[in-house]
């Protein structure tokens, strides 16, 4: 058996979340101590990971609550996070091909035009650009991202238009001094977020975690301070106030 103490040691978690879980029915230890300390089993530290899992998926805790009520052993779990996993990470995969792409067209380009600019893009244009970049993503990540088809294309084309204005327009505000957390700069941010959501469900939170990662992978650290210097900072920074105005 593992004291609370113990079972935040071992999982990050802090010991008030762990007694929050327990009130609201999420992770319940399975007894107590002689001295009334809680106690927890092998088999509640299965559900502490499977509840770490779905949180890593952005669901809420009543979310976790009512899917983990939904699914009657460990294994049906795992195999529902790990499709779930999968899917997020391939998403994430076009939201990183996407700006990556944009940034390496806007670095000596901004003359260009920029429906012309992505408009002629197809799957194999679209794979042999992001050759740099998959590889950076196989070597660390274990996954790359692939452009399969001409729908796909498309929708990388217009998203890449999408995220250059958005970047360009980041960059300016940057350039100009205004604050992270000034109207004009969340009020990019949110437009932004809006145009994310017409590709997949995007909310404050996702946003933030994907900006998270994004400046924290050295990498894509590098790209956005290629296109501006401080805007690797900035972006994050402004994700941030974004996710606590939301």
């Amino acid at each position: 058996m593992f004291t609370v103490g113990k079972l935040a040691e071992l999982s990050g978690v802090t010991v008030k979340a762990l007694h929050h879980y327990h009130r609201i029915g999420l992770v319940v230890p399975s007894g107590t101590s002689a001295a009334g300390y809680r106690l927890y089993s092998r088999r509640d530290l299965e559900r502490l990971q499977q509840v770490l899992f779905y949180k890593e998926l952005d669901f809420g805790l009543s979310e976790i609550k009512k899917a983990m009520s939904n699914e009657h052993t460990r294994r049906e779990t795992l195999l529902t996070q790990r499709q779930l996993l999968l899917q997020r990470r391939e998403r994430l995969a076009r939201v990183l091909a996407t700006l990556e792409s944009s940034l390496r067209h806007t670095e000596g380009e901004s003359e260009m035009n920029e429906r012309e600019m992505f408009s002629g893009l197809g799957p194999d244009e679209w794979n042999r650009a992001l050759e740099p970049q998959n590889q950076h993503l196989k070597e660390n990540f274990g996954f790359e991202a692939k452009v399969s088809n001409e729908t796909e294309a498309k929708e990388m084309n217009r998203a890449a238009e999408e995220a250059k204005n958005f970047l360009n327009s980041m960059s300016r505000h940057l350039r100009e001094g205004r604050s992270h957390a000034d109207e004009s700069v969340l009020a990019t941010v949110d437009a932004h977020v809006g145009e994310l959501n017409k590709m997949k469900p995007t909310d404050a939170q996702i946003y933030f975690n994907t900006v998270d990662f994004l400046v924290r992978d050295e990498y894509h650290r590098k790209v956005f301070e290629r296109h501006q210097t401080g805007l690797a900072s900035f972006m994050f920074s402004s994700a941030y106030a974004y996710l606590h105005r939301a």
